[in-house]
């Protein structure tokens, strides 16, 4: 009979394995070799298209949005991303890709430029802390962008070592997020035009890391914000140098008589800024560019800003013996403090609020020296000065510093301000730089030894809260038309490294908004967002766009399948030789080894069903040279080749471990 030898063999299911692991391939992408990927500006614009045509009183207005060099909606694709990325859903009920990392810093600004990769540069995600961006834009900006392991993009030119302690500033109002509560902005420098004006519209601060909202009073509008001190960028990076926004105070003229202000609530944190305790107020402040006022009719003219007053309704809880409750009683009642008057040193200002107990009252003025001529070749300087006043209840002190470190003659350029409370002892720096007070004791710092209690449960009033004021020397007036921004408040008393941090403003390094974060990488997306309130990065059409060189190095990441199968070969089976020139087909009878039964007359048969006698007798071993994988369905699924043929032996069990990857 002819021998049918066996070549299949059972798997056991405990034999086969498999292990995945992660594959990490390095990519780069550049302008000329974009190719799938696309790259897109976005920018908030939040009227619609379909308002009616005020001119003609019919008909659609039509409201032209920027778009993408692909056509694109910029204004849909800034709903789009922030939808997808950085907007919380009411209740929480959706959660975008870093929702639940405390690490992650997401900020969507005005505009934003991104990069979104397709799936087969990226396969499952971006590997966190792998991405590195170079842009830049003519000859001069040129920065780059790190990713960190939690998504935050980071550019190392700016040095956080320097910035202010995060953990001590208990209180911070910027104005950055609230474009989304203006329409018709379609640039930023029209952002005043339309819906901007800002009054009867909530605002959002923090205090002691958590968010608060107030209202904003009287006529206030959100403009354009710090300008960037890079004196070129006009030549190179258009008319946005101002970097995110701030609040006007408008003059009343503009329809609102009322005072313009910002209330913040009493809470128990300001008590941590008492005459005994360390403390620092910053901000940055200008006089608006229209604000040119400099004489009255030849008379003296005295303009004050309000800055930082804790001198409004001031209450305290006390027990009614007679209703046997526990009840609210104003104990001062005070708006303001008095202007400060170039001629009258300090005792005016003490006069205007002695027996009065107040943490601070922060005011500019600005003003002449002296009687002011209508001829402009003999008019006085304008001094810009800052008052400073506090009180215990029995005394009040405070002292006048005159801003000499400002820039700009009228103060309409952009500066920064600092109040620092060190060792009871005041000190006050305008643009980084520590500067005297004026008067009979001229100083570096106002000494508060010996002072009493200074806390009180008044409201901290940001702005005016009154509209007029009367003086003694010439007139003087509550200036309304200035700006601020960046407001911040520590429970420390802030170095000389930190103030100058927070007072720097350049266009490559600046730090005022205290983060080296100018976008997020979406590693499971595949998505890389730029946007930031400095202008550098959203010069031009954005960090990937057209008119910008730029450069993206990231790793994929590939999850890969290795399998492993462990293949038994007992040694009495698989011993017979499966090759074609091992079997014969005998000459006469083919069911029979009639004339066929040694070697000699076996070796030039044609193949056949019978083994070759060497092959039965054990003068020649079989060999193995490839393995197949087969399915139930004896359906090959893989093969694997041996470097070598391997002899099979039939004295001990053989063993072979197949692998392969996908």
């Amino acid at each position: 009979m002819p021998i049918k030898p066996s070549v299949f063999r059972p798997i056991k299911a405990n034999d086969v394995h498999q292990r995945p692991f992660k594959s990490y391939k390095s990519y780069k992408i550049s302008n000329s070799t974009i190719a799938a990927n696309v790259t897109q500006s976005a920018r908030y614009r939040g009227d619609r298209i379909d308002i009616l045509n005020s001119d003609t009183g019919t008909g659609l207005l039509e409201m032209p949005y920027p778009t993408n060099p692909d056509g694109t909606n910029m204004h849909v694709l800034w709903k789009s991303l922030n939808h997808r990325f950085y907007k919380i859903g009411n209740n929480n009920d959706y959660i975008s890709e870093h929702a639940l990392s405390s690490r992650t810093k997401k900020q969507f600004h005005l505009s934003a430029s991104t990069l979104a990769i397709p799936y087969n540069d990226v396969g499952e995600r971006i590997k966190p802390n792998t991405v590195f961006i170079e842009s830049k834009l003519g000859t001069l900006s040129s920065y780059h962008l790190h990713a960190d392991k939690f998504g935050n993009l980071r550019d190392y030119a700016i040095q956080t070592a320097s910035f202010a302690s995060a953990s001590n500033n208990f209180f911070y109002l910027s104005f950055n997020n609230e474009f989304q509560q203006v329409n018709n902005i379609n640039t930023k420098s029209d952002v005043i035009q339309g819906g901007a004006h800002f009054s009867g519209k909530n605002i959002t601060y923090s205090l002691n890391g958590k968010k608060e909202t107030t209202t904003v009073e009287g006529n206030v509008s959100l403009v354009p914000g710090v300008q960037t001190s890079f004196i070129s960028a006009s030549q190179y990076y258009g008319e946005y140098t101002s970097s995110g926004f701030a609040l006007q105070y408008s003059s009343a003229s503009l329809g609102h008589a009322s005072a313009s202000y910002i209330r913040i609530p009493h809470d128990s944190v300001f008590d941590r800024m008492g005459a005994c305790d360390d403390w620092t107020i910053s901000c940055w402040v200008r006089f608006s560019p229209s604000n040119n006022n400099e004489y009255n009719g030849g008379a003296v003219v005295t303009e004050y800003f309000p800055l930082f007053n804790k001198q409004a309704v001031i209450k305290e809880k006390f027990f009614n013996t007679t209703t046997k409750t526990m009840e609210f009683r104003t104990i001062v009642r005070n708006e303001a403090t008095a202007p400060v008057n170039a001629t009258a040193g300090n005792s005016q200002l003490v006069s205007q609020v002695a027996g009065q107990r107040f943490p601070f009252a922060i005011n500019l003025a600005r003003m002449q020296a002296s009687a002011l001529s209508t001829d402009e070749t003999e008019r006085e300087p304008v001094s810009i000065r800052l008052a400073v006043l506090l009180g215990d209840g029995s005394r009040t002190t405070g002292a006048v510093y005159n801003l000499l470190p400002w820039t700009g003659s009228l103060g309409n350029s952009w500066n920064h301000l600092t109040v620092q409370n060190s060792g009871s002892n005041i000190f006050v720096f305008a643009n980084g730089e520590q500067i005297d007070h004026v008067g009979a004791d001229p100083g570096l710092a106002i000494n508060l030894s010996g002072f009493g209690s200074t806390i009180n449960s008044a409201d901290l009033m940001i702005g005016s809260p009154t509209t007029t004021h009367t003086g003694s020397h010439g007139s003087i007036r509550t200036g309304q038309g200035y700006e601020m921004a960046e407001i911040r408040m520590y429970d420390y008393a802030v170095n000389q490294t930190g103030i100058s941090s927070l007072s720097s403003n350049d266009y490559f390094s600046g730090s005022l908004y205290q983060t080296n974060i100018a976008g997020n990488v979406f590693n499971r997306n595949g998505q890389i967002v730029v946007s930031s309130p400095l202008p550098k990065y959203n010069t031009g059409s954005g960090t990937f766009g057209n008119d910008h060189t730029y450069t993206v190095k990231y790793r994929g990441t590939h999850q890969i399948y290795e399998n492993q199968v462990m293949v038994r070969v007992p040694k009495d089976e698989c011993n017979v030789s499966v090759n074609p020139s091992s079997t014969f087909t005998p000459t006469t009878n083919p069911n029979s080894l009639d004339g066929c039964a040694n070697d000699s007359k076996q070796s030039n048969l044609a193949p056949g069903e019978f083994r070759k006698r060497m092959f039965m007798s054990g003068s020649a071993f079989p060999y193995i040279t490839t393995i197949g994988l087969y399915n139930e369905k004896a359906q090959l699924l893989a093969v694997g080749k041996c470097a070598q043929p391997i002899q099979k032996r039939s004295d001990i069990d053989m063993n072979f471990i197949v692998r392969w990857d996908y």
